[in-house]
C-alpha cells in the first residue's frame, strides 16, 4: 500500500545504519563507530579527497549520519582538508 511518502530507491549498503534510528539507543556507539568505519574505508578506497556529498553518494546513508561521523572524524584528528570542502584520510 502506498502511504503518500516519496521513498529513495538507494537502499544503504549496510543494514546496521537502519538498526538504531535513535541516537539515544544503547547500541547507538556502535552504529555510529560502524559508520565512521565506512566513512574512512570509502575515502582510501577511492584515494581522492571527498566531500560529505560524495561520501553520502557512494555509501547510500542518510547524510546526517556522514556529517556526525565526519564531526568525530576531524575531530579525533583522523581526517584533513587537502582543499576547502574536501576530506581526505590523515596520514598517520
Amino acid at each position: 500500500m502506498h502511504d503518500g511518502r516519496n521513498h529513495s530507491s538507494r537502499a544503504p549498503l549496510n543494514s546496521n545504519y537502519q538498526d538504531n534510528k535513535s541516537i539515544n539507543t544503547p547500541n547507538a556507539h556502535y552504529k555510529i563507530m560502524a559508520v565512521k568505519d565506512d566513512v574512512l574505508n570509502v575515502m582510501k578506497k577511492k584515494g581522492k579527497p571527498m566531500s560529505a556529498g560524495d561520501v553520502e553518494k557512494e555509501l547510500g546513508i542518510d547524510r546526517k549520519e556522514v556529517d556526525k561521523a565526519f564531526k568525530d572524524l576531524k575531530a579525533d584528528g583522523s581526517i584533513i582538508s587537502p582543499v576547502r570542502c574536501k576530506w581526505e584520510p590523515a596520514k598517520k
